[in-house]
């Protein structure tokens, strides 16, 4: 609220179909058919745009503070959080590791860790502060 600014729309949208495709996998993991429930796809993009745009509006808030502040992710990051994401999974490394060499979850990945460093400079700045 403090920082408003317009959001592009195409970013909305996108953010809008990854909800509701998250939404309908949920669905069919839980043995729901969503083809079956009669779903007003047009009424959930509604009732969903708050929440994407709030979600785009953050996104573009913290790459703004990484770029301002040059946080960047090294390969090292990459490389430890898949070796986690391997652990976690208990997937075979080299599995995961073929997994992000794809260009999409790569740039995925990278994303995510910039964002997850850029909170933790937020907060540490947050505690200098306070």
């Amino acid at each position: 609220e403090r920082n408003p600014f317009d959001l592009p729309k195409a970013m909305i949208e996108r953010g809008l179909d990854v909800m509701l495709d998250g939404a309908l996998r949920m669905m069919a993991r839980q043995g729901l058919d969503p083809s079956r429930l009669n779903l007003d796809f047009s009424s959930l993009r509604d009732e969903m745009r708050p929440k994407a745009e709030a979600e785009v509006r953050g996104a573009l808030l913290l790459q703004a503070v990484a770029e301002k502040e040059g946080l960047s992710v090294k390969s090292e990051d990459l490389d430890a959080r898949i070796a986690q994401y391997a652990t976690e999974s208990g997937a075979p490394l080299h599995q995961v590791r073929k997994a992000f060499k794809e260009p999409e979850q790569r740039r995925a990945l990278e994303q995510r860790v910039r964002e997850e460093k850029t909170v933790e400079f937020l907060k540490a700045a947050a505690k200098d502060e306070g």
